[in-house]
């Protein structure tokens, strides 16, 4: 596995869960032709969010949220401190503030994910929401 950078974080993304493909097409529609193209914190939020909220529905697709906490975890392991910072603004920040999303996305986390997350947490004074 390759390490991810943060110009490769966009594509990679869409390898890793392609289900984000076709929001992401439809909001580059919006982004338009003249300025340069999103940038992958906006990418993240308005393409991978939705997703990640589906974990507060009571029937989620495992396989699916495999894939996106394989992701985050492959950016938490990230050489590229931008990546990680990426993972921990753009994701972890909102997941830490919402205790029963970030307790059903914890059995999906892998071990470096779950340490950004405490880390997260604890800079945001929310551990409380950390599952015990």
């Amino acid at each position: 596995m390759q390490d991810l950078t943060y110009g490769s974080v966009v594509s990679a993304l869409m390898q890793a869960v392609p289900e984000c493909h076709n929001t992401y097409k439809a909001e580059l529609g919006w982004w338009g032709a003249e300025p340069p193209p999103p940038d992958p914190y906006t990418v993240l939020g308005f393409a991978l969010r939705p997703l990640l909220t589906q974990l507060s529905k009571d029937k989620v697709d495992e396989n699916i949220f495999r894939r996106i906490f394989g992701f985050f975890e492959q950016m938490a392991k990230s050489n590229d401190i931008q990546v990680v910072n990426l993972l921990q603004v753009s994701e972890l920040e909102f997941l830490v503030g919402e205790p029963d999303l970030l307790s059903r996305a914890w059995k999906y986390m892998g071990e470096r994910t779950k340490a950004l997350a405490r880390k997260t947490a604890k800079i945001w004074k929310c551990e409380q929401n950390l599952p015990k």
